[in-house]
């Protein structure tokens, strides 16, 4: 089964609604099929991609990336990038 979960953190607080409406358009742009739909709370995106992870058991995380490159990667740090170096998952 896919979960998929959009983490919402003080700093990128999205109500219910339009991430549920996010999360569709996602799902339907990919034509995913046995999926679950969460929306996961936690401090920031890093910790909340981990907790989840660990709260359903996950056997991989699969994200996207933006690609910054330059000043824009400084500035702009990839949630990726963090997770690839910093999940044992």
């Amino acid at each position: 089964k896919v979960h998929v979960v959009y983490v919402n953190t003080p700093s990128l607080f999205m109500n219910t609604v339009d991430s549920l409406k996010q999360l569709e358009e996602a799902i339907k742009k990919n034509s995913l099929e046995n999926y679950q739909i969460h929306i996961f709370s936690d401090s920031d995106e890093e910790n909340g991609i981990a907790h989840f992870a660990n709260h359903v058991k996950a056997d991989l995380i699969v994200m996207g990336t933006h690609r910054r490159r330059g000043i824009m990667r400084v500035l702009y740090p990839s949630v990726s990038s963090y997770m690839v170096n910093h999940s044992p998952i």
